[in-house]
């Protein structure tokens, strides 16, 4: 089969019209690449363009991340199989970072509780969901650059915290980005850890992750990241604490003037 390189919305369009059943757009990215109708298909890229599709209509989500088609006539296609949409979604789910988040930014985290939680959602999604239990890599900056690169198989908070408290490195990094392997159920819980990786899965996440996160200049295609970005949100503790401390400082002011 020959390489082609739809347009986002043709590619979504001819993968949704030959699929037996709604799905996810990560499912949706790597149907995309099997059948060649584009040479790569980045989940971030494939979630944008489905929800400009669904706000024109040509697009309905009948349970939440998943998709279709709206009902219209049929369309000439090969189908589909169940199984090779199974398949689809058990290689999503092993081979790819299923979340990550880039930048995220050390002073909007709290610090205090040894539970402690790491905020975030994504731009499908106002659910909050806490990645606290998250395990994969991570990576401290300090001013955009890399100052440490590490792995956490337990708890990516408790490993972060022990770098923020901890050791040498305390004082040298303000920014961490990390890629997880755990994906976010629907309810916004993480789903349960899995270790099924080949060597071929780890390379190709390993490369990717490097490459987001590096931004090396001659990599301009950038990674194979297939997972959801997800942007930090502020824990409410350091929010009602800056308030407080606000509200300090002008009734010292008031008192004084």
């Amino acid at each position: 089969m020959t390489m082609q390189n739809l347009g986002f919305q043709e590619a979504i369009t001819r993968v949704l019209r030959e699929a037996p059943d709604p799905l996810q757009p990560e499912v949706i990215a790597r149907l995309i690449v099997q059948k060649k109708l584009k040479p790569r298909a980045k989940v971030t890229s494939v979630a944008a363009v489905l929800s400009s599709m669904v706000k024109e209509g040509t697009v309905i989500r009948p349970k939440v991340k998943h998709y279709q088609l709206s009902p219209q006539p049929p369309q000439p296609g090969v189908p589909v199989s169940a199984e090779v949409v199974r398949e689809a979604e058990e290689e999503a789910r092993l081979t790819n970072v299923s979340a990550y988040g880039l930048y995220w930014e050390r002073d909007k985290v709290n610090w205090e509780p040894a539970d402690g939680q790491l905020l975030g959602n994504s731009d499908d999604s106002d659910m909050v969901i806490n990645f606290a239990e998250q395990w994969g890599i991570y990576i401290l900056h300090n001013n955009l650059t890399v100052m440490y690169v590490g792995r956490t198989m337990d708890s990516l908070f408790k490993r972060l915290r022990q770098h923020h408290t901890q050791g040498r490195r305390t004082a040298r990094w303000d920014e961490f980005s990390w890629f997880g392997f755990r994906q976010v159920n629907e309810n916004g819980s993480l789903s349960s850890k899995s270790e099924n990786f080949t060597t071929s899965m780890l390379v190709t996440v390993l490369e990717s992750v490097m490459i987001e996160a590096l931004l090396p200049p001659l990599n301009d295609r950038g990674g194979d990241l297939m997972g959801t970005m997800y942007r930090q949100v502020e824990d409410d503790e350091l929010i009602r604490r800056q308030e407080a401390n606000m509200r300090n400082i002008v009734a010292r002011a008031m008192s004084t003037a």
